[in-house]
């Protein structure tokens, strides 16, 4: 689970400087909210972990490719990342599906 979260986590790193001397000021900082969870690395993976133990980790790994999309530069690696995604976890047969509703998996 660590190697789909790396190049976040570096780029978080740079970004928001979330990594803690001290272990418990991370983790008090996840219940403040849900967007503090998931901007720290840490945070991040152990909701991962929390997801794989539910069955449901094919949310968060949307999440990821989502948030790496956005963060792309130049239209080939952009359209080659949407056609990544859309195959993983939107298309008919997705190798690990999330729930869309009819309505937004039509647009």
């Amino acid at each position: 689970v660590v190697s789909c979260f790396s190049p976040l986590r570096s780029r978080h790193r740079r970004r928001h400087n979330t990594f803690h001397e001290d272990p418990d000021q991370g983790v008090s900082c996840w219940a403040s909210s849900f967007e503090k969870l998931l901007e720290d690395p840490d945070g991040l993976q152990t909701f991962a972990e929390f997801l794989k133990k539910e069955f449901s980790h094919e949310n968060i790994y949307f999440w990821v490719a989502c948030e790496r999309y956005r963060w792309l530069e130049g239209e080939d690696a952009r359209r080659e990342a949407a056609h990544q995604i859309f195959e993983k976890h939107l298309a008919v047969g997705a190798s690990e599906p999330v729930n869309v509703d009819s309505q937004a998996r039509q647009v």
